[in-house]
């Protein structure tokens, strides 16, 4: 949407779409309660396009306010219903290069007035910070094994990778990055990460130690583990026997009352890789639960197998896509996703993506998810051009975390990007046509009543659906409009309305915004 200012004399005439849906019938205005107004400025020493978001903590919800290139003025129209006395309203603002954060606790005085007024917020250059990694240094592997290694800034920068000094990788404008490197060959590796931004730079340092395979296996293969019932509770004194259907040998566990734990300590020159053991365990000769297990060239080397019996898995799914009402092309565009654990094991560090049109655009690190637990992700999306897109949030989008069901990790939603731009192409006073750039020209006459008449236009992308036309004086210092006007959507709309001048018939002359904004 377009924010224009324009010299008016005494009128300040606010437009607002409310909705994004074409259509011809007039609406109810008995139906819409006033809209809560957030604006202000942003002081901004480098002068360059702002994004302002503003989160609700008490809620969570998100929404990004309007602003235009070139100008540092913020504004944001709410459904009043989403805010309330002692609601924690965050505001976050960047240029790209640097960044504020600022609290407002709403109070009955903002309600009473409709809003926040003059919320100025003062953009301050830091340098980035390496807020998370994994996994912690020193790290050990084995040759030809595979390690991937995980930054998270707390700003966007440009992020490089480099082991021993030699550049392996390198990613732009991110606030998270992750390097894999496959084939692992013998020696000791200085693995670092560094973090550019014109703020400064930060570094993260790994020694990765890989190590070649013991030239001799282990005398011994251990094979241990914890047995539960199918409610995940533990089993005390499992019988567990373990069979090698390669050989048809069998292992009998150890076990001890009061436990759930069993151990078979077996000669390794009985197991070998590529073994496919059968895993049973019963309790007073009731099954409680078995699994096949196939022998992996490092569990061969390294002489020990860990397998439970029941214990649970993680089950992540994605409930929730939030995003704002309209979505901006060739701007910014904040999209939330919630992400719950309904599995019953906790999932310990993953990724969630999002995808455009089955490409992955921005990326979200998870430590840890408990189970029943959820998880807000945030990511970012800027259109290149209106249209329709279909976006994917995707939990667990790496494949890292054994689930209970692998096929419910996504969720879908269809967007448009592009909004409705409501434009007035015209006013008049009586019959008097206001000159948008020269309106000190035309001498409104101040009588009762005054007809003012208002051209509107909508030349965005979307139609616009119960639009509120609104005309005011700025000498009511509540800011309250004198008339509002609803209408649908068309091509072109005029409105005729009657205004009282309140203050008898002094002139006044003030500069005055045309307001335009998409209702979220």
């Amino acid at each position: 949407m377009r924010m224009l200012r324009l010299c008016l004399g005494l009128l300040f005439l606010g437009i607002i779409a409310t909705s994004s849906v074409s259509s011809t019938h007039a609406t109810n205005t008995s139906n819409l309660s006033t809209p809560f107004f957030i604006f202000g400025y942003v002081c901004d020493e480098h002068s360059k396009d702002i994004i302002v978001n503003v989160t609700n903590l008490n809620t969570s919800a998100n929404w990004q306010a309007e602003t235009k290139s070139g100008y540092n003025y913020y504004e944001l129209i709410l459904d009043p219903a989403k805010i309330s006395a002692e609601s924690v309203l965050q505001f976050n603002a960047t240029d790209g290069t640097t960044y504020s954060t600022t609290n407002h606790t709403v109070d009955q005085t903002n309600l009473d007035h409709g809003g926040i007024f003059d919320l100025n917020l003062t953009l301050v250059s830091t340098s980035p910070v390496i807020t998370e990694y994994t996994p912690n240094s020193p790290v050990y592997d084995i040759e030809n094994g595979a390690r991937t290694f995980r930054i998270t800034i707390d700003q966007m920068v440009n992020v490089t990778w480099l082991i021993d000094g030699t550049e392996v990788f390198n990613e732009g404008h991110v606030s998270k990055s992750s390097y894999t490197h496959t084939n692992a060959t013998i020696g000791v590796w200085n693995v670092t990460t560094i973090a550019e931004s014109e703020n400064g730079t930060a570094m993260q340092i790994w020694m990765w130690h890989v190590n070649p395979p013991t030239s001799r296996p282990p005398a011994l293969f251990v094979i241990y583990g914890e047995v539960f019932y199918e409610d995940h509770i533990p089993t005390d004194a499992p019988c567990v026997v373990v069979t090698n259907l390669n050989t048809s040998q069998e292992f009998i566990a150890e076990n001890h009352s009061g436990e759930n734990f069993y151990q078979i300590i077996a000669d390794h020159s009985k197991i070998h890789t590529g073994d496919i053991l059968f895993i049973n365990a019963e309790k007073d000769g009731t099954l409680v639960g078995s699994v096949n297990h196939t022998i992996t060239l490092n569990e061969s080397h390294v002489g020990a197998l860990v397998v439970d019996i029941n214990r649970g898995r993680a089950d992540l799914q994605i409930t929730e896509i939030f995003l704002s009402r309209c979505i901006f092309d060739g701007r910014n565009n904040t999209i939330n996703a919630t992400i719950v654990n309904n599995g019953t094991a906790s999932a310990e560090g993953f990724n969630a993506s999002l995808a455009v049109n089955d490409t992955v655009i921005d990326r979200a690190y998870i430590k840890s998810l408990d189970v029943e637990c959820t998880e807000n992700v945030t990511f970012n999306w800027t259109p290149e051009e209106a249209g329709n897109y279909t976006l994917t949030v995707t939990a667990d989008s790496d494949g890292e975390i054994d689930e209970s069901d692998e096929g419910n990790n996504n969720k879908n939603i269809t967007v448009t990007a592009g909004v409705p731009d409501l434009t007035v192409t015209g006013i008049s006073i009586k019959g008097c046509p206001l000159d948008p750039e020269y309106p000190d020209d035309t001498e409104p006459v101040f009588e009762y009543p005054n007809n003012i008449t208002a051209t509107v236009a909508n030349i965005g992308n979307l139609g616009a659906d119960g639009c509120k036309f609104e005309f005011c004086s700025q000498l009511n210092i509540s800011s309250v409009p004198i008339i509002r006007f609803f209408d649908g959507y068309g091509n072109s709309l005029e409105q005729l309305g009657r205004w009282r001048y309140l203050e008898g018939t002094r002139s006044h002359r003030f500069h005055n915004r045309l307001r335009e904004f998409c209702y979220r």
